[in-house]
């Protein structure tokens, strides 16, 4: 975990800038609650110093201090909320683009069909017109036939 003693930087999730932390911020807690992976990326935005804390001594101070205790849930929890809803967001537009693509591709389909139907009933249009030409050429109603 890391506090901000000077600067700033900015807290990226999926490629998109989701915070800017400045003096007295911290983050890095959600790694040390959670004992899991990082959820985000950290980017200074300027020069920048900064206090290291490990997961031990963090424990410790979470023991001592209450106060300190609660301070850091409710961060977390607003971070790992933003971070559900950016993995979300993702997943949303994920699946849109999914529907689109499967869209287009059902009109491409469907205009490849119209396409096909209008020229099949146009050569079955064309071959009735011939077949009623011949049956009136048999009967010796018509003339020649012309193709």
């Amino acid at each position: 975990m890391y506090f901000i003693l000077d600067g700033t930087v900015a807290i990226v999730v999926n490629d998109k800038v989701v915070a800017s932390l400045k003096y007295g911020s911290f983050f890095g807690e959600v790694a040390l609650i959670a004992q899991i992976p990082r959820t985000a990326t950290v980017r200074a935005l300027t020069p920048c110093h900064l206090y290291r804390l490990n997961r031990v001594d963090f424990m410790l101070i979470l023991e001592e201090f209450e106060d300190m205790a609660l301070r850091v849930d409710l961060i977390y929890a607003e971070r790992m909320a933003k971070v559900r809803a950016e993995e979300e967001a993702k997943v949303r537009a994920e699946e849109e683009r999914k529907r689109q693509e499967l869209l287009q591709d059902m009109e491409e389909e469907e205009d490849r069909s119209e396409t096909g139907s209008w020229a099949d009933e146009r050569s079955r249009n064309r071959l009735d017109e011939v077949d009623n030409k011949e049956d009136l050429a048999e009967q010796g109603a018509a003339g020649p036939i012309n193709n």
